[in-house]
């Protein structure tokens, strides 16, 4: 495996295993072993441990939505209406993978890198998005009467909750049945919802 492959290995792993039990309660022995490699090695491509992993899965996952948005941007073949649909749904799967549990155990233990956090969602999910949605009202794909405000705090909100189990559990069971299985078919069945509500007929 070359230095490359290793390096993308322990952000791999780290990513899924922060994301699943947040910051605080992963080890770095708990990492090794799922590695089935020494703590050591992982010092070699992250002197400064945990912290310097955190910092670079955010700066990773930042890229990748951005690198996705502007795919999104560019693509010839959807209209600006399904181009905005598709970013909806794609920086809201990303963004709602920190859930409150993931949220408040980093605002705990690395409050710098919450804030690095914080900064990245209010930056994707609240400045982008607000820009995108005022563009799509100027061109007519909006309504005019929409408050694009609310509809970005409506948006954020379901970002920060659609992962939180503990919110969830408080719906009853008959609802819950009825919420899809997956967050990219949650996130589909919001924006498709806000659509049907928002788009110029």
């Amino acid at each position: 495996m070359t230095e490359h492959e290793t390096r993308k290995q322990i952000l791999g792993v780290c990513r899924k295993y922060f994301l699943r039990f947040g910051y605080s309660k992963v080890t770095m022995d708990e990492l090794a072993r799922e590695m089935a490699m020494s703590k050591k090695t992982i010092y070699v491509f992250f002197r400064k441990g945990k912290k310097e992993i955190l910092t670079e899965i955010l700066t990773e996952i930042r890229a990748e939505i951005l690198v996705g948005v502007n795919q999104l941007l560019e693509a010839q073949n959807l209209s600006f209406a399904e181009k905005l649909r598709q970013i909806l749904i794609f920086v809201g799967e990303n963004l709602s993978a920190f859930s409150p549990y993931v949220s408040a155990d980093l605002e705990r233990s690395v409050p710098d890198i919450w804030a690095q956090l914080k900064k990245m969602k209010h930056e994707l999910a609240f400045q982008n998005m607000k820009r995108l949605m005022e563009d799509a009202q100027k061109e007519g794909e909006i309504r005019a009467d929409v408050n694009i405000d609310l509809l970005i705090l409506f948006y954020t909100c379901a970002v920060n909750y659609i992962r939180d189990n503990s919110y969830l559990n408080d719906f009853p069971k008959e609802i819950q049945e009825k919420i899809p299985a997956t967050t990219d078919k949650v996130f589909e069945g919001i924006v498709e919802m806000l659509y049907n509500g928002i788009l110029a007929k």
